[in-house]
């Protein structure tokens, strides 16, 4: 498991480590894009999206629920269980925590599609939380990789960070979900659209770096 924020993404890229394709080929935009000089823009070091990419975990009917631990600290945050022929996402409240799970409609927990803002603005799923049912194909509209759930964690003090889960959930095996990664907006009582992932100011400024150093060298050869 692994965990980005926007100070480590460039100790990530300079590490070389593998990361899904879909991020992969953001970051190369990224990086493109700080060669020809197009970041200038600073940014808030007190916020942040972290993101947390796990490896892709699949669960079907009987198995255990998948666990979703946001900050990667202390007890999980949510839960994602296969039981009943249906697939639900519940908040995993200890005490007098009130975290709740979103949805992009009402009621049932509907899929919110890339880029769609996930906030204080967001509906809560109520009743069982559905993500899927073996009761209508409505319930499964999270099929395909590039689904949301939006994500509401009770951090105290009557304050919540918003988040997504990039998960599938299809009607195999009457009901199996997929986790893929999850983040959240380190910035209390603050929207996050989804899929956001942590930005790239690090490796807009390694890139530039490198183009500078290889135009040196250029000219030193010259």
């Amino acid at each position: 498991m692994s965990k980005d924020v926007i100070p480590s993404a460039m100790n990530e890229f300079a590490s070389n480590r593998a990361m899904p394709e879909w991020i992969s080929a953001r970051l190369s935009s990224y990086a493109a894009a700080a060669g020809l000089g197009a970041f200038g823009a600073t940014h808030d070091a007190q916020a942040a999206i972290v993101y947390t990419d796990v490896p892709d975990v699949t669960i079907t009917q009987g198995q255990g629920p998948i666990y979703i631990n946001l900050d990667n600290v202390g007890q999980n945050e949510f839960a994602i269980a296969a039981f009943l022929n249906s697939v639900r996402v519940n908040p995993y409240n200890i005490g007098a925590q009130s975290s709740k799970v979103l949805t992009s409609m009402s009621y049932y927990v509907n899929s919110f599609s890339t880029g769609a803002a996930i906030g204080p603005a967001s509906a809560e799923a109520g009743g069982a939380r559905f993500a899927g049912r073996q009761v209508g194909p409505y319930f499964y509209n999270f099929v395909g990789t590039d689904k949301y759930v939006g994500l509401k964690w009770d951090v105290g003090g009557g304050n919540f960070n918003y988040g997504w889960a990039r998960m599938d959930v299809t009607a195999a095996n009457n009901g199996t979900a997929t986790l893929f990664g999850y983040a959240y907006e380190s910035t209390p009582n603050t929207a996050i659209a989804a899929g956001a992932i942590p930005e790239p100011t690090s490796l807009a400024l390694l890139a530039a770096g490198g183009g500078a150093a290889a135009l040196r060298r250029r000219r030193q050869t010259s």
